[in-house]
């Protein structure tokens, strides 16, 4: 899943740190490149650390139910059908498909859930930034000033704000995939994800409450 569904499936009503948790370890991933989260097992952590690390651990139980799920599986299909027919050919489009359907996924519950990026980002000043360096420290990553800088810039951006246009999910699809290495999107290619996003939107429209289902059964 992407970073307002996590949020929105899983969130704990007054709970900052685990709710940062649910975003975790992408962030980590996104701000210290090769730095991976992983299960710390007995480890001693101080309780808002604690809280943190079982956020995690929830994105990673809630991913594993999300990348199984029919509504993923079969909305991949139709984005890839729908990037088959372009007339400019998409590069890697297993990649694409798996990160468009989750882009479009957060700009319909952004779409529904008007105040769900200021819930997030509320939540997420509202976390001790100390306890990101336990975490780190226990999941034996160098670098805390790294990943402090990165958090800042995400908090100062507040680009999921955006996501209610299919442009701005276009856009951040782009910056992606450059990171990815993969050519920027033609002038065409950029219209044309508008297409592909429309189709997957409908396809879903139906579906997301059967996710919603299926994630309540596996909570942390």
């Amino acid at each position: 899943m992407n970073f307002l569904a996590h949020y929105h499936f899983d969130h704990r009503k007054d709970d900052p740190h685990f709710n940062v948790g649910l975003l975790f370890p992408d962030l980590l991933r996104n701000f210290i490149p090769g730095a991976r989260f992983h299960d710390l097992g007995a480890s001693a952590l101080g309780s808002e650390a604690k809280s943190l690390y079982d956020g995690c651990l929830q994105h990673i139980a809630s991913d594993k139910i999300f990348h199984n799920w029919s509504g993923f599986t079969e909305g991949m299909s139709v984005a890839g059908d729908s990037f088959k027919e372009s007339a400019e050919p998409f590069e890697r489009l297993f990649f694409l498909n798996h990160i468009f359907v989750e882009l479009v996924i957060d700009k319909m519950l952004v779409n529904e859930h008007p105040d769900l990026p200021e819930l997030l980002y509320t939540d997420f000043e509202k976390a001790e930034r100390g306890v990101f360096n336990e975490i780190m420290q226990a999941l034996e990553i160098a670098g805390p000033e790294q990943f402090h800088a990165g958090y800042e810039r995400f908090m100062e951006v507040q680009y999921l704000r955006k996501y209610k246009e299919y442009s701005n999910i276009a856009y951040a699809l782009g910056r992606i995939c450059t990171k990815m290495g993969l050519k920027p999107f033609t002038e065409y290619q950029k219209s044309y994800l508008h297409t592909v996003a429309e189709r997957i939107e409908e396809f879903e429209s139906t579906r997301l409450d059967q996710l919603h289902e299926a994630l309540q059964q596996n909570r942390i």
